[in-house]
Order: C-alpha cells, then sequence, then structure tokens
C-alpha cells in the first residue's frame, strides 16, 4: 500500500497500527510549528453579555422579513444590566450618543427618550419599551 501523505503523532501510531510499516521514500519530516503567543482573553460583546443572562427568542415581525434571534427580554425605564448595556450600544450607533457616559447599563430617562426617538425614526409603536418588536429593529437597521 502506498501512502501518499506524511504520517506525524496519532496518524503514524494508527497507520502502524493497521499494518502500514513505512512511510513513502519522498516523505519529509516536518518541524513542530511554534506556539503562537498566547491570546489576550477576548472581550464579552454586549450582546454576548445579554444572551448569556436572558437567552435568546426568534422574531419575525411580519412575514415579508427574515428572522431574528432578539434577546429574550423586554425592557423599560428602571431596568439595568447587560441588556441595558446593549440597548444603548445599539441605540447610540443608529442615533450617536448623547455623552461618553451613555452606555451604562441603567434605563434611565435619557435611554427611554433615545428609545422612543428610535422608534419614531423606524416607524414603530412609540412607547418607550424595548420589546420583541424595538430588539429586531435596532438589530437589522445600519
Amino acid at each position: 500500500m502506498r501512502i501518499r501523505h506524511a504520517l506525524t503523532g496519532a496518524a503514524l501510531g494508527i497507520a502502524l497500527a493497521l499494518g502500514v510499516t513505512s512511510a513513502p521514500a519522498q516523505a519529509a519530516v516536518r518541524p513542530p510549528v511554534p506556539e503562537a503567543p498566547a491570546a489576550a482573553p477576548a472581550v464579552t460583546s454586549h450582546r454576548s453579555a445579554c444572551v448569556n443572562q436572558v437567552g435568546i427568542r426568534v422574531y419575525r415581525p411580519s412575514s415579508d422579513v427574515q428572522t431574528l434571534d432578539v434577546p429574550n427580554v423586554t425592557l423599560r425605564q428602571g431596568n439595568s444590566g447587560a441588556c441595558v448595556r446593549y440597548a444603548q450600544h445599539l441605540l447610540s450607533s443608529h442615533l450617536g450618543a448623547p455623552g461618553p457616559d451613555f452606555i451604562d447599563g441603567d434605563f434611565g430617562p435619557t435611554t427611554g427618550s433615545y428609545v422612543r426617538r428610535f422608534q419614531r425614526n423606524a416607524h414603530l409603536t412609540v412607547d418607550g419599551i424595548v420589546g420583541p418588536k424595538t430588539w429586531y429593529w435596532l438589530m437589522t437597521i445600519n
């Protein structure tokens, strides 16, 4: 039996167990690949932090648009946490942040006014609540 590729490590052990006793003459031994330096720990995105806390729900506002996995949470004034931070991040990317401390994870009056402004611009029901439909359009409109 002729082997076309060089055998190394575990592959050599498997080949020997199957009765192959030699590699082809043209096979070269490859030097070990140096290990890459350890990467810095990945920063968890706002979306990942939110979804890890509340999970997702599949949402489709109408039959003429695609479905989307949105956070399984409804946000309103007084809420706080990772999902509020994610909503604030999306709002600031659509509308521009009102200041450096906007993405703070607290759904206060400023976040509420930004949610209502986004809903008005997206032709949604303006209620200041980030429910499935508002999540959907926050996550899809560029």
